[in-house]
């Protein structure tokens, strides 16, 4: 079922395709889908023009040809979001994304790029919501399912992130970044033997990614595993020389078992200055 044509939030052509609607109003359906035809041959196939051709289609008694215009219109609504995003008009995009899932409120992906839209805006719940329509519509919506999860992350909703990365995992489960979610979420909750297995499955599905161990390094101090956690933000540097938390963590478990900073490689004069001013805060 598609929603109901409505104009579009702007438009170039913006006065002919206002003038369409207000004969179709009048109830001149025929001469708004004329007007349409001419619009197309003039300026080429816009948005705005074929959603004005879906609602006269349909007071012209043809709801099968309106709702395939819908559905035309619906798309070339997304790409002309895809424009203003790649220019940088994040509300100009996030208005027509948002137009395409008026059109066509049954398609799960207008609502995903709307939720990437406010995501850029920060407008953190609302892009939550969103990415959570495109996964009423569609249950196995991978890419929504991994953006729900990374977006209440931001909003700190540990319990909601735990089990949006549980259904991320379910669909994806040869993916890292679900298991990495999971671990999060876990480790916020104080669940710290779930998280150790939710990494160790990440780590094992991306042996690359030094993240994954250096959280594990995070959750082993927590536990008191000060050795454990000394190796964990080792190996982190070993793979990412320019990660630097993971020297001052080392550096913190050094000093927590009496050994001095300075052992560690290239960085460790840059932990030992950050040992300092943690001690100075103290």
């Amino acid at each position: 079922m598609h929603g109901p044509s409505a104009p579009p939030p702007t438009s170039g052509i913006a006065e002919e395709v206002a003038a369409g609607w207000r004969r179709l109003a009048a109830g001149d359906a025929q001469a708004a889908l004329e007007l349409c035809g001419r619009l197309v041959a003039a300026h080429g196939e816009r948005a705005s023009v074929v959603a004005l051709a879906a609602a006269a289609a349909r007071g012209l008694g043809q709801p099968d040809a309106g709702g395939r215009l819908d559905e035309r219109a619906a798309m070339l609504a997304l790409n002309q979001g895809h424009r203003h995003g790649a220019a940088q008009d994040l509300r100009a995009a996030l208005a027509a994304y948002r137009w395409g899932a008026t059109l066509c409120p049954e398609q799960s992906f207008h609502y995903h790029f709307t939720g990437e839209a406010l995501l850029a805006l920060n407008r953190i719940a609302e892009a939550a919501a969103a990415f959570r329509s495109a996964l009423r519509l569609r249950h196995d919506d991978v890419p929504a399912a991994f953006r729900l999860a990374d977006t209440l992350v931001l909003l700190g909703l540990w319990q909601a992130t735990a089990a949006a990365a549980r259904r991320a995992v379910l669909l994806a489960p040869d993916h890292p970044i679900p298991h990495g979610l999971e671990s999060l979420s876990a480790h916020a909750l104080g669940r710290h033997a779930q998280a150790l297995a939710a990494l160790d499955r990440a780590a094992r599905l991306a042996p690359e990614r030094p993240a994954f161990t250096l959280h594990r390094g995070h959750v082993l101090r927590e536990l008191g595993d000060v050795t454990g956690a000394l190796a964990a933000f080792r190996a982190a540097a070993a793979g990412d020389p320019n990660r630097t938390e993971a020297y001052f963590n080392a550096a913190l478990c050094m000093a927590a078992l009496g050994r001095s900073p300075a052992g560690l490689p290239e960085n460790g004069p840059y932990a030992e200055a950050r040992l300092a001013e943690g001690r100075a805060a103290e």
